[in-house]
């Protein structure tokens, strides 16, 4: 009976040792998983971070500079003149707009678009395989850095 009692103490202290040993390599690879998670979030946020804001800044000045050209216009020309400048002026702001759209910017606000917790989970979609996710990178070099990344 002793005996059977000793080899059940000693087989749960195997197991024990062991459940330790597997939490301690489960955590050890959670760590590192979220290291490189971190590190890719980021690397993202630089790489797309200042694109965006340019791109951002952009679409001010140009929203600006076409409200201050319309209004210096407004008393020194006549009525045709001014809506044909008008036109020209809107064709261009769209296509500022457009450009802004192609290079990844969703949102005119203050608000970045590649935010600390977007990048992480861009990252962690990236890393998961699932794909892009709802933000895509803008730039080819990033598109291919994000491949890398993923792989």
């Amino acid at each position: 009976m002793e005996t059977s009692r000793n080899n059940a103490q000693t087989q749960q202290q195997h197991q024990v040792a062991q459940l330790k040993r597997t939490s301690i390599k489960t955590l050890v690879i959670l760590f590192l998983n979220t290291s490189v998670w971190l590190g890719g979030t980021f690397l993202f946020m630089y790489l797309e971070g200042t694109n965006e804001a340019a791109h951002k800044c952009g679409v001010k000045r140009v929203q600006r500079d076409f409200i201050d050209a319309l209004w210096e216009e407004t008393n020194s020309l006549d009525e045709h003149d001014w809506k044909s400048s008008a036109r020209k002026k809107i064709i261009n702001f769209e296509d500022q707009l457009h450009q802004a759209v192609e290079a990844g910017v969703s949102t005119y606000s203050g608000q970045k678009v590649w935010s600390l917790s977007n990048a992480f989970v861009y990252c962690f979609t990236l890393a998961t395989t699932i794909g892009y996710g709802h933000l895509t990178p803008s730039s080819p070099w990033v598109r291919l850095v994000s491949i890398l990344y993923g792989g």
